[in-house]
This record gives structure tokens, C-alpha cells and sequence, in this order.
């Protein structure tokens, strides 16, 4: 009987999230997922932010309004990926969520007035919403750094989880650089946002990243499976078919 009242006392003492409190990448399932039919506000901030700073005090007395049934979860977005992966591009940004899916969102510092406003409105909103992307996808790739100097580990590492985001960098370094070692970080960019969702597009900027990489044959590989991946989903196969031309020539 000792043992086991210890357990449970050591159960009762590992620290939950709770609304209002900062959660972390780990405690999203359990606090902002929740499938409980209740509204929540995942509140994007950082501690660098003016705005943020500013709408400290307003959402804590929104969540401490028991007429509101709603509760405020915060993330750093210095200390976590999942806004990188949702696409948050500023703070203060708010999503409204419920059973784990994205209702709507908003940016920018906003009284008092209109945030409640914004709150009952998805409160009494009837629809389902989103899937909300928010587990993030290990990967097999190591990233590396390219020499030109905005190329660094940290900055590229705020990408990671955004596929999106990677394909258009990855391709930024296609059309503008030509140093060996921005090439092979490219290529594990690219791969990367493939890992993340196959597309054509994606393909497309990888077999020419290969090409410049001087890899024909992978290249042209790459680009068969871009054209394929396009033709099935009735997108245009225009670039790649000039680009397997191209090698062809």
C-alpha cells in the first residue's frame, strides 16, 4: 500500500500545461490537441516582441474570464519548430483551434474588445476546420551549412519542418549561387522538403540542383518521377519536359 500512495504522489507532481503557460513541441498533443470540444487560442509570441509584450496582460485577463470559454496556450517561437512548420511568419499570431483542428487565425497586437470578439465568433462557429499539421517528421538527412553567409546552420535549421519553405530556398540557391558547398546544401534542402511531401515541384527543384551538381543521370531520373508525380495530379509538365530536353540535347 506505501508503494503504491508513493506512485500516485509521484504521479500528481509531474508538472501538466496548463492554459496560459508556455508549451513546448512535446505538449502539444495533450494541451492545444485536446479533444474536448473546447475552443483554444495557440498564442505564437516571443520575448523580443513589443506587441507581444502588449498583449500579455490582455490575454491573461481574457483567460481568467470564466464567461469565456476558451484557454490560451503560448509558444516561444524561439524554443520550438512547430510554428515553423505551421508557417508562422510573425508575432503575436494566434490560432484558433478545436479537436485539433484550425478554425481560423490572426495577426498583430488587437485590445481587448476584439479578441473576445474574435473568441465568441469561432466559439459559436459551426464548422469542423482544419487538420492541423503539428507533428513534426524526423529526418534521414544531416543539415548542412553553404559558405554564402545568411546559409548558416541556425537560420536554416528555422525551416526544417516547412517543406514549402525549403523547395523556395533550395531554388533560390539554384538561380543565384554557384559555389560547390551552396550547391550540396541545397540538395539537402531539397531532399528535405521531399521527405516533408513528395510533389512535383519539389522534384522538379531537385533533379536540377543534380544537374548543376553535374549528376545527369540522377538528374534525369529525378525529372521522370517529377513529370509522372505531375501528369497524375493534371499539372503542367511544361519546365520539366524543356528540362529533360535539355539533357537530352
Amino acid at each position: 500500500m506505501r508503494t503504491l500512495l508513493i506512485i500516485i504522489c509521484s504521479l500528481l507532481i509531474i508538472p501538466v500545461a496548463t492554459a496560459q503557460e508556455f508549451i513546448t513541441d512535446e505538449t502539444m498533443e495533450t494541451t492545444v490537441i485536446a479533444q474536448d470540444d473546447e475552443l483554444k487560442v495557440l498564442y505564437f509570441t516571443a520575448s523580443w516582441c513589443g506587441p507581444c509584450r502588449y498583449m500579455k496582460p490582455i490575454m491573461k485577463s481574457i483567460q481568467d474570464d470564466t464567461s469565456l470559454k476558451v484557454s490560451i496556450y503560448k509558444m516561444d517561437i524561439d524554443k520550438n519548430s512547430v510554428d515553423n512548420m505551421m508557417g508562422v511568419r510573425s508575432v503575436p499570431t494566434y490560432y484558433f483551434i478545436r479537436n485539433g483542428k484550425l478554425l481560423g487565425s490572426a495577426v498583430g497586437a488587437r485590445d481587448r474588445k476584439t479578441m473576445v470578439s474574435m473568441i465568441n465568433k469561432h466559439i459559436k462557429s459551426k464548422k469542423e476546420g482544419t487538420e492541423l499539421k503539428y507533428k513534426l517528421k524526423s529526418s534521414s538527412y544531416d543539415l548542412i551549412a553553404g559558405s554564402h553567409p545568411k546559409l548558416t546552420v541556425k537560420n536554416l535549421n528555422k525551416l526544417w519542418h516547412n517543406g514549402d519553405q525549403l523547395n523556395k530556398l533550395a531554388w533560390n540557391i539554384y538561380t543565384n549561387l554557384t559555389d560547390q558547398q551552396d550547391i550540396e546544401c541545397a540538395l539537402i534542402l531539397a531532399q528535405r522538403s521531399i521527405e516533408l511531401e513528395n510533389t512535383s515541384g519539389r522534384l522538379s527543384t531537385y533533379a536540377h540542383l543534380l544537374l548543376k551538381n553535374g549528376d545527369s543521370k540522377k538528374a534525369m531520373k529525378i525529372a521522370k518521377k517529377a513529370r509522372k508525380s505531375a501528369l497524375k495530379n493534371n499539372e503542367s509538365t511544361q519546365i520539366i519536359d524543356d528540362f529533360i530536353k535539355g539533357i537530352q540535347a
